[in-house]
């Protein structure tokens, strides 16, 4: 059972025990999704009180995402282009 990031192992002689280990890493993974959530929420929350939303700052941010976006596109038909040449090249040589 992983608890934190941490594993713990247990073992048990009966289903019965191995139904509660169970029981128990799912209740404790709710209560870690819900305080995950809670502080994503806290977190959206204080990004669009300070103007997260709409700033110069973020059009900024969004054209250089967008560029570097653009340019790994790039790359990616540069490298699906290579992958086709050399497939076509390994199966005219067989």
């Amino acid at each position: 059972m992983r608890v934190a990031g941490v594993l713990h192992i247990f073992q048990f002689e009966t289903r019965q025990g191995e139904d509660i280990c169970m029981a128990l890493q799912t209740h404790i993974n709710d209560i870690m999704m819900k305080r995950y959530s809670k502080a994503k929420a806290a977190s959206d929350a204080r990004a669009s009180d300070s103007g997260g939303a709409g700033g110069a700052g973020s059009s900024a941010y969004s054209a250089k995402m967008e560029e570097a976006l653009r340019e790994q596109g790039a790359a990616l038909e540069r490298a699906q282009t290579g992958l086709a040449a050399s497939q076509q090249a390994e199966s005219k040589a067989r």
